[in-house]
């Protein structure tokens, strides 16, 4: 161990500007490396730093392409099946982040979708629901498999957006 003091690199001046306000999901918080980020979209909907135009394009490519981002009433990271380097995953295949669904992001996707298309956002809480009834909260799954059982962070969070969302309704 040095004696020397350790001081934070200056990144002063180093942070780029924000860019002007995106128009779609594909301009939006959304796309890393050429692949859509469906829970940093959703995020950015319950955070209300999406404007309201970003925020029903981000809604209505969740419906648009729902039968890809969910299963079991839980959502992928990215859409059309594929996994972060684009490559084709089988249909509700692939794992842990490149591919499975998590019950994490579920309340910022259904206060997204709900703008929309409330009667999805409530099929999607409940499909999550009758999920955990059966196999328990766990931080992943696909086709095949549930990974992590007892993933407390699967049961919690999308209480925050799922309330937020009963509460915008009222």
């Amino acid at each position: 161990m040095s004696d020397t003091p350790q001081t934070a690199p200056d990144n002063s001046g180093r942070i780029p500007p924000p860019a002007k306000p995106p128009e779609t999901l594909g301009q939006a918080v959304a796309w890393l490396e050429g692949v859509p980020d469906i829970w940093g979209s959703a995020f950015a909907v319950w955070l209300s730093v999406a404007t309201d135009e970003q925020s029903q394009r981000i809604a209505g490519y969740f419906r648009e392409h729902y039968n890809e981002l969910v299963m079991h009433g839980q959502i992928r990271h990215i859409s059309g099946f594929t996994d972060w380097d684009g490559n084709r995953v089988a249909e509700n295949g692939g794992d842990y982040q490149s591919g499975a669904f998590w019950a994490t992001p579920v309340g910022w996707f259904v206060f997204a979708l709900d703008r929309l298309d409330p009667a999805l956002a409530d099929r999607t809480v409940i499909g999550m629901v009758k999920h955990f009834q059966q196999h328990g909260a766990n931080e992943w799954i696909n086709a095949k498999e549930c990974r992590l059982a007892g993933y407390l962070a699967s049961a919690a969070l999308p209480l925050a957006g799922i309330r937020d969302m009963m509460a915008r309704r009222s």
